[in-house]
């Protein structure tokens, strides 16, 4: 079951693609240097890339722009400066496209941290922003299982919570936040403490 706090649901098509069947690029390193973000990996594959994009995001996998791409994509060592980020605690991605058709992305990585899959990384599989910076919640098994989520300002002060949840997708408009930044959330499953983390409120729609 799908729902919508205040807003009316918008669903997207994902297209179908096909996946190159080879170990992801080793991780992008990133530097902040002076404010501007360097972007550093290597190619591990020459001579059978044809595109290498480089991919920013403010706090979601799926929620990505492109930014930038790779002039020689035959290259062994590789870097790319982002003058003007929005934020230094962007997300940035590579996407590797072969000849052929297949494609597949690094790992995700921001400046300082590697963005990794467990209790305290960022970005949220749960909770996140969609192209409109409002906040989607999502929660497998929402019908079996009880959900809790509490919100905080930047200064810890609970702003509100959510209990009860049945619904496995939930759309929270940005407005309920009152401005832009960033805010922390708990994301109880059954009692337990599931995730700790935050999220970024954009002020503008961001572009798909």
């Amino acid at each position: 079951m799908r729902k919508i706090l205040y807003l009316c649901l918008m669903l997207s098509a994902a297209p179908c693609c096909s996946i190159f069947a080879q170990d992801a690029l080793p991780d992008i390193m990133l530097k902040n240097s002076s404010g501007k973000i360097r972007v550093k990996w290597r190619n591990e594959y020459p001579g059978v890339i044809k595109t290498i994009n480089i991919q920013r995001s403010y706090d979601s996998l799926r929620n990505f722009t492109t930014i930038g791409e790779v002039a020689n994509p035959q290259r062994t060592e590789n870097e790319y400066i982002d003058v003007r980020p929005p934020s230094n605690n962007m997300y940035y991605r590579i996407f590797i496209a072969f000849v052929g058709g297949n494609y597949f992305f690094s790992k995700v990585a921001r400046p300082g941290k590697l963005a990794a899959d467990n209790n305290t990384s960022y970005p949220s599989s749960y909770i996140y922003t969609g192209k409109e910076n409002d906040v989607i919640v999502s929660l497998p098994y929402a019908e079996s299982k009880k959900y809790l989520v509490k919100f905080f300002d930047d200064n810890n002060k609970l702003l509100f919570e959510l209990n009860k949840l049945q619904d496995t997708r939930l759309i929270i408009e940005k407005v309920n936040f009152m401005h832009a930044g960033w805010f922390f959330f708990e994301l109880y499953e059954n009692g337990k403490l599931l995730e700790k983390n935050k999220i970024n409120i954009s002020g503008e729609r961001q572009r798909p």
